[in-house]
Order: structure tokens, then C-alpha cells, then sequence
């Protein structure tokens, strides 16, 4: 990255961690989750889903699950239909609240970020996927602070 680029993820992870601190303090759901529920890790047999997978999970906001299931269809021309579907979803199952709802932005980037460093522990410089994965992360951080 050059160093605009880290300017701008260092102020985007600033600006998530005040806005994640505040939504913890808020009361947020927070407890056990996947925190990898990609289409690769779900089953759906007979309309029972199943979650595979879980090397990633541990204590974290429940909402980050669907954030990482977004982050699979940002650039789908019918994501906004895919997100309202998913949390239509998700709430009928369990509360997801207006605050939630407004904390996937920041959730997306969390995992943007997540995989950014995922890869470049993963690979070897020069690996095409690093700047893939900088380049979502990016985008990501300009929407957050946007």
C-alpha cells in the first residue's frame, strides 16, 4: 500500500473502533459467532441450514456474521435486495436492531481488514491476492469514512 493508502485504513480502523466501542456499550448482541458464515460454509438440505467450519469462531458482535455474508455480494447488482433478505432473515429467527442494522458498514470493514491480513500472513509479496484483498479494504474504509 502506498502511504495514503495506510493513512486511510489507519483513520477507517480508528473510526470502527470508536464506533464499535460505543455500539458495545450500547448493549449490543454480542456472544458466540462463526465469524466465517460464507456461502462455502453453509448448507441448506430440506430447508434446515447447516454451518460448517468453525476455526474462526469465538466471542464477537452477531452481527458480524451477516457482515461477512455481505461482503460476498457488495458488488452484486442485487445486493441491496440480498442484505434486506438477510436480515429479514435473521430477524426472524432473533432480535437485530436498527443499531445493528447500522453497524454493518463497519462490520464489512472489520472483515475487509481481517482478510487483508489473513492474506498477507498466507502468501508471498508479489501475490496478486494481496492487492485484491488491500483494494476491497480500501474501498470498504472510504465508504466508512465517507
Amino acid at each position: 500500500m502506498s502511504g495514503t493508502e495506510r493513512s486511510l485504513i489507519i483513520r477507517a480502523r480508528d473510526k470502527a473502533r470508536e464506533q464499535l466501542i460505543a455500539f458495545r456499550t450500547k448493549g449490543a448482541d454480542f456472544g458466540l459467532i462463526h465469524a466465517d458464515a460464507t456461502r462455502g460454509n453453509v448448507f441448506v438440505d430440506n430447508g434446515r441450514v447447516s454451518l460448517i467450519d468453525f476455526d474462526d469462531g469465538g466471542f464477537g458482535f452477531r452481527a458480524y456474521d451477516l457482515a461477512v455474508l455481505m461482503t460476498q455480494n457488495e458488488d452484486l447488482p442485487d445486493s441491496a435486495i440480498l442484505l434486506a433478505a438477510a436480515i429479514a432473515g435473521y430477524r426472524s429467527q432473533r432480535d437485530f436492531t436498527s443499531e445493528a442494522e447500522a453497524i454493518l458498514p463497519t462490520l464489512i470493514l472489520a472483515r475487509r481488514m481481517a482478510s487483508m491480513g489473513w492474506i498477507v500472513a498466507r502468501s508471498q509479496p508479489g501475490d496478486p491476492r494481496r492487492r485484491l484483498y488491500s483494494e476491497r479494504a480500501l474501498k470498504a474504509a472510504d465508504k466508512l469514512l465517507s
